[in-house]
Parts: structure tokens; C-alpha cells; sequence
């Protein structure tokens, strides 16, 4: 499952529709449609926005995503930028 998927899986169970989870993260619903369709990576900051919105853990939207994709995000200059550290 893509983060996307798990974007849309949530959002599904938790009964909002993709102008609603716009809102709440604040970003266009255009926004929501490119995550949710694979187009665009959301930062590290929206996932944390988006999983508040759905009531879930950040690492809920990665289940399933392959573990190269986790590590390159980790290594990328936005998660240093951010401060963010990699767990093993």
C-alpha cells in the first residue's frame, strides 16, 4: 500500500470526504487528490497533519510502502532539514 492508498483508506474510514481533509490539514482539495493519486510525496509536516486529521500514527500511512522509499525520505534533505532523525 502506497501512502496515498493509506491516505484514502483512512479518510474512508473516518467518513470525510477530501475538501473536509483539505481543511483540516490545510492544504487545497487539489492537494488532497494529488496525494491520494500518487503524484505528489506530502512533507513530513503534512503527514503529521494528515494523520492528526485522521486520528492515526504518521507510521500508519507507511504501511506497506517498501523500505527504500522509507530510507531515501529519511535521507532527503527536507527530513534533515526538518530535524528529523531516522529510527531503525
Amino acid at each position: 500500500m502506497t501512502i496515498g492508498q493509506s491516505i484514502t483508506y483512512y479518510r474512508r474510514m473516518q467518513v470525510l470526504t477530501k475538501t473536509e481533509l483539505a481543511r483540516r490539514v490545510g492544504v487545497s482539495d487539489s492537494t488532497v487528490v494529488y496525494y491520494e493519486n500518487g503524484r505528489l510525496l506530502p512533507t513530513l509536516r503534512r503527514q503529521i497533519a494528515i494523520a492528526h486529521a485522521l486520528g492515526i500514527q504518521v507510521r500508519q500511512l507507511w504501511s506497506g510502502t517498501p523500505d527504500s522509499v522509507l530510507i531515501r525520505l529519511c535521507k532527503s534533505k527536507r527530513a534533515r532539514k526538518d530535524n528529523q532523525r531516522c529510527s531503525s
